[in-house]
């Protein structure tokens, strides 16, 4: 038995993420990417300048790799789906198209253990006021 196991046993791939390289030559006609963070830190609480400096990178980064991807947005996903007043303010003066995050559910008899809420934050002037206001933001 143990014998057997060791003839099937499969080597893990070397990494499991794609290279700049193998991502860009994925079909333009059918993959688009976003951002997530340059670090992955949490932008919440963090001062504006290095909010803004960290999403510059993010923009850049994004342009690149997305270059030659027809009508492709700029998004952003919010490392942990922290955020706050400021990080949405920032998000939307970087020129990103929308921003996501994404929220467990809360706890309960039926809820599934994994399962996120999503949300969406536009790119528009009053987003960020209605989301100061406690307000959902929709598309």
């Amino acid at each position: 038995m143990l014998e057997h196991a060791r003839l099937s046993y499969a080597a893990p791939p070397q990494s499991l993420y794609l290279t700049e390289s193998e991502m860009t030559a994925l079909p333009v006609d059918r993959v688009a990417f976003g951002g997530h963070g340059e670090r992955y830190e949490l932008l919440a609480g963090r001062g504006i300048t290095w909010q803004r400096r960290e999403l510059r990178r993010v923009r850049f980064w994004l342009e690149r790799v997305n270059q030659g991807r027809p009508e492709c947005p700029s998004v952003f996903a919010f490392p942990n789906g922290t955020h706050d007043s400021l990080t949405v303010a920032v998000t939307t003066e970087g020129g990103f198209d929308a921003v996501f995050s994404v929220v467990p559910w809360q706890p309960g008899q039926f809820a599934h253990r994994w399962a996120l809420r999503r949300s969406c934050i536009p790119n528009r002037a009053t987003a960020v006021q209605e989301l100061a206001d406690g307000k959902e933001v929709r598309l």
